[in-house]
C-alpha cells in the first residue's frame, strides 16, 4: 500500500544492476524499488517497518535515502546469505528509515533482515511466519486481521496464495490485505513466477481512483543467466 499522493511506479522493466540483469517495478521519485528478480533467480523486496519509525522531531537532519535505492544495491547478489554483507555495509554508510527485507533463492533459502534504525538482525523465514505484512495504522490489530484472514483461507499453493492478497475483510477496507483508506491503498500486485522457462514478473496496477480493482496483468519474461537455469 502508498499513500494516495504519491506517484503510480512505472511498470517492470528488465535493466542492469553491476553487469546482472534484473526485473522490477520503479519508484519515479528516487528510482528505486520495492520488489526485484534477477536473472540468477535472486528475489528481494522491502517493507517498512512502521512500528520503529520515529518521530519526525527525532529523523536526521538530512533526512533519509530511500530505501528502495537499498534493495537496488541487492540486485546483483545470488542468494540470502551473499546480501546480508551488502546490507550491513549500506546502513553504515546512510541513513535509512527501519525497513524490513525478505530476499529468498531458487534453492529455497529465505532470509528476512531488520533495521530499526541502529540494528540489522536477520532470521531464516519459514511457513510459521506467514503472512508477512506491515501497516501504518493500527499495526497490532490489523496485522492481527490478516493473520486471521490467511488461517481462514489456508492457502496451499501459489494461485491461493494471489487470492489472498487480492482479498478484503468484512471490517473494512484498511483492515485486509488488499487495503484502502482515505489517506492510502493497495496500489498493485505483483507475483513473480521462477520455471524452467524463464522468470516471470507479473503486475496489475490498481485500475480506478475509485479502488474498484485491478488492471489485467501485465508480464515481463527475465530469461535465466546461462549459469543459473533450473
Amino acid at each position: 500500500d502508498e499513500q494516495r499522493s504519491r506517484p503510480a511506479a512505472l511498470p517492470p522493466q528488465i535493466f542492469e544492476l553491476d553487469g546482472t540483469r534484473v526485473v522490477a517495478p520503479i519508484d519515479p521519485q528516487a528510482g528505486g524499488t520495492w520488489l526485484l528478480a534477477n536473472e540468477r533467480g535472486f528475489v528481494a523486496t522491502l517493507l517498512n517497518y512502521y512500528d520503529a519509525t520515529p518521530p519526525a522531531s527525532q529523523r536526521p537532519a538530512e533526512g533519509y535515502r530511500s530505501r528502495g535505492l537499498l534493495l537496488r544495491s541487492l540486485g546483483a547478489c545470488t542468494s540470502p546469505s551473499e546480501a546480508g554483507p551488502v546490507l550491513r555495509h549500506a546502513v553504515c554508510e546512510a541513513a535509512y528509515a527501519p525497513f524490513w527485507i525478505i530476499a529468498l533463492d531458487p534453492g529455497g533459502a529465505t532470509t528476512r533482515w531488520r533495521w530499526d534504525g541502529e540494528d540489522l538482525t536477520s532470521s531464516e523465514v519459514g511457513p510459521d511466519v506467514m503472512p508477512v505484512t506491515t501497516s501504518s495504522w493500527e499495526t497490532a490489530d490489523v496485522l492481527a486481521e490478516r493473520a486471521r484472514l490467511f488461517e481462514q483461507l489456508h492457502p496451499g499453493d501459489a494461485d491461493e496464495l494471489e487470492t489472498y492478497h487480492h482479498s478484503c475483510s468484512s471490517k473494512g477496507g484498511p483492515w485486509g490485505p488488499c487495503m484502502a483508506r482515505a489517506d492510502a491503498r493497495t496500489v498493485s500486485f505483483s507475483r513473480i513466477d521462477l520455471s524452467p522457462e524463464g522468470i516471470f514478473f507479473s503486475y496489475r496496477p490498481r485500475a480506478t481512483e475509485d479502488d474498484a480493482g485491478f488492471e489485467p496483468p501485465a508480464t515481463v519474461t527475465l530469461p535465466w543467466h546461462p549459469d543459473h537455469r533450473p
